[in-house]
């Protein structure tokens, strides 16, 4: 992960460079402005540590962890800062609701093709065609990439999760590919679908908040994409650097 922030970071400063972007220089801020800005904002800062706190303690799950920040922001926006009013909230649950339609159109035609695909049993084939002729577990992780990629475009990756992980799990014994290093290539390769045409949920996402036209956000993300490709190569070997830290971690715990 290390790795694949790094190349996105020197991805972004490319285009920084080619598209002539300048760093703006402003004045050092002094000490006491600092902890004046941070008591300020203090109560706002404190929203991250609570999601992530709650989670990681057990206290609640990220679904619910989206709506206890909601309710957060509400409070210190109403009652605390008092700069949020109730028509802030009526054009913040608007633009929401726009949003979110735009998602579940998109997940419900994902979800429709998905179900013409196990009706018509293409996972069941492509399953014992790719048993038959593949028998080299890298060669295997290379297919299912490009096949992840492809279909990617075409279907959401929630409903491509719930189609096709009860189908590659089988396969994993076949190939000696350990279940939490598969899983990992596999959400890398769905996150690289969600910002691809036609059918991508980020991309749409991306696009209504921040109003901008699809096809200038697909120009804007085409240098990311090989960006994204190259470094789930390093995922295609089930030795890789993942798993030694898994394992060491779990020896680790052990004792």
């Amino acid at each position: 992960m290390i790795t694949r922030s790094l190349s996105i970071n020197l991805c972004t400063l490319c285009c920084k460079k080619k598209r002539g972007f300048e760093q703006v220089k402003e004045e050092r801020p002094k000490g006491t402005d600092v902890l004046v800005a941070s008591k300020d904002a203090l109560l706002a800062l404190l929203l991250p540590i609570i999601i992530i706190g709650g989670i990681r303690l057990g206290a609640f799950s990220p679904t619910e962890a989206g709506a206890i920040a909601v309710v957060y922001a509400l409070i210190i926006g109403f009652f605390i800062y008092r700069e949020m009013t109730f028509k802030d909230l009526w054009l913040a649950l608007k633009e929401s609701i726009q949003i979110i339609a735009t998602v579940m159109i998109i997940i419900a035609a994902g979800t429709a093709f998905g179900w013409i695909l196990t009706l018509e049993q293409v996972p069941q084939a492509l399953t014992s065609t790719i048993t038959g002729l593949i028998n080299h577990p890298i060669l295997f992780l290379l297919i299912i990439f490009v096949f992840l990629l492809i279909v990617g475009m075409f279907i959401e990756g929630n409903v491509m999760l719930i189609i096709l992980t009860p189908i590659f799990i089988p396969m994993l014994e076949t190939y000696g590919i350990d279940p939490v290093h598969f899983g990992i290539f596999f959400i890398l390769c769905l996150s690289i679908g969600t910002i691809t045409p036609p059918i991508g949920t980020i991309m749409f996402t991306t696009a209504a908040i921040t109003k901008v036209k699809i096809e200038v956000f697909i120009k804007e993300v085409i240098p990311f994409c090989p960006t994204h490709s190259s470094n789930t190569r390093y995922h295609f070997y089930p030795s890789n650097f993942t798993m030694v830290a898994r394992i060491t971690f779990l020896n680790l715990k052990k004792e």
